[in-house]
């Protein structure tokens, strides 16, 4: 479970460096529960 965690980090933090001051939110959730698996700003 800590690399699927760890890859969600990963994955928010690559769009952070990516699109700088224009990311203002943004929330990664599993389909299936609708329960947010991370978040920036969320």
């Amino acid at each position: 479970m800590s690399k699927l965690i760890d890859g969600f980090n990963e994955t928010v933090e690559e769009l952070k460096a990516d699109l700088y001051e224009g990311l203002v939110a943004a929330d990664l959730w599993h389909r299936k529960d609708a329960q947010s698996l991370n978040g920036y700003n969320s």
